[in-house]
């Protein structure tokens, strides 16, 4: 037991335990995405591209076989994909609280930033689990830094922290990632830290503030949209966890 975490659910499930209840909250948000993503009505599409999702997915099992590819990467590539125009933040990169990085996870993550099929996808760095293997060593942070500095514009940072009793443990992910802070170029640092999070956020605001004003009319006047039945679609068989 001394190589695995002591966690709540280790020391009263076991390592079992932990595995089904990460694949479960996996498996949770993830088709939870897929029932605002796969809606079939028009207008109702439109609704789910404005929005900005946040997707907690891990990309692998807790404890994977050696050379294994990651279990659920391929499935998230495949979601993605099919919702372009909807803006996706995938959180803490991939990473669970017992499903460590991937073999290569930067340049995993760099595969789908340069590629223009996942022009809408961001990546979230929060938790103290992420910082964790970021601030590992040096090299780490550096892959890490470099990543950054070469995709400023796809990172967010945010804290992750449940009911701080103070300022100073909510504000203990932010001192964590020092080294990473002072590794990143200036334009790289604020973006990460509020500017990609500002501009991401309005841009919903507004494609949702005016999809309501185009189909919900102002408060106190009648919509100018003509009434439409809602079909009730089921969705499709996305795969995911076992």
């Amino acid at each position: 037991m001394d190589k695995h975490p002591k966690g709540f659910f280790v020391r009263h499930f076991g390592l079992r335990g932990v595995s089904l209840f990460e694949a479960g909250k996996g498996a949770l948000a993830v088709l939870a995405g897929i029932w605002v993503l796969t809606l079939r009505h028009k207008d109702m599409r439109e609704v789910a591209e404005g929005l900005l999702v946040i997707l907690h997915n891990d990309m692998d099992t807790p404890f994977p076989k050696e050379g294994k590819p990651p279990a659920y990467l391929e499935q998230m590539r495949a979601l993605i994909k099919r919702h372009p125009k909807t803006t996706i933040i995938w959180a803490h990169t991939g990473m669970g609280r017992v499903v460590r990085p991937v073999q290569h996870h930067a340049a995993t993550l760099e595969a789908m930033l340069k590629d223009p099929a996942f022009a809408n996808l961001n990546f979230d760095i929060s938790w103290t689990e992420v910082a964790k293997y970021i601030t590992a060593s040096q090299e780490a942070t550096k892959i890490a830094a470099d990543l950054i500095n070469r995709y400023p514009d796809r990172f967010l940072f945010g804290t992750d922290e449940v009911a701080p009793a103070d300022q100073e443990h909510y504000l203990k992910i932010y001192s964590l990632y020092d080294p990473l802070w002072k590794q990143l170029t200036p334009d790289a640092s604020v973006k990460v830290r509020k500017g990609n999070y500002e501009r991401l956020f309005n841009e919903a605001r507004r494609r949702v503030r005016a999809w309501e004003k185009a189909n919900l009319g102002t408060p106190g006047q009648p919509s100018t949209a003509p009434e439409q039945d809602v079909p009730i679609t089921k969705p499709p068989d996305e795969g995911g966890r076992d």
